[in-house]
């Protein structure tokens, strides 16, 4: 399922790559994979994001919601991989605070509201597998768009 979503987005991507322009983006959190980057499409008043990072990767949007343009909403997925084989799925309603506005280069941080689902894995010196779980999370992010 995730990579029809990824086709489909890059194939968005691609056609409406030319009314728009890139940027990439560096950071720690959930919108970065973890600990990775992220390529930016930027589109009037929004942006088109695919992250990849040391933990997983996803994909998402934000757009502006206030006049003086420091403040965005958007949406996220992702999914994620972890040391002991722990896998979590997460979507996300995330909110940005740009330092130096949207369209500009600077800081961001990031917080939101995920839906996550842990798979099924074996913890760390056990022989038990844990079972699914399904649950709600704040997410957090820190970045640098350049």
């Amino acid at each position: 399922m995730f990579k029809r979503i990824l086709t489909a987005s890059v194939m968005c991507f691609s056609v409406s790559s030319m009314a728009a322009d890139f940027e990439f983006a560096a950071g720690v959190g959930s919108q970065y994979g973890g600990l990775g980057g992220q390529v930016v499409l930027n589109n009037n008043d929004s942006k088109y994001f695919v992250d990849l990072g040391v933990f997983g990767g996803g994909l998402g949007f934000k757009t502006i919601v206030s006049g003086n343009e420091i403040h965005s909403l958007g949406a996220h997925i992702g999914k994620y991989k972890f040391i002991f084989g722990e896998e979590i799925s997460t979507v996300s309603v995330i909110y940005n605070y740009h330092f130096d506005g949207f369209r500009q280069q600077g800081w961001e941080i990031g917080t939101g509201i995920a839906f996550v689902k842990r798979d099924r894995y074996k913890a760390l010196f056990s022989n038990e597998y844990s079972e699914e779980q399904k649950s709600a999370a704040l997410v957090f992010n820190v970045g640098y768009t350049f």
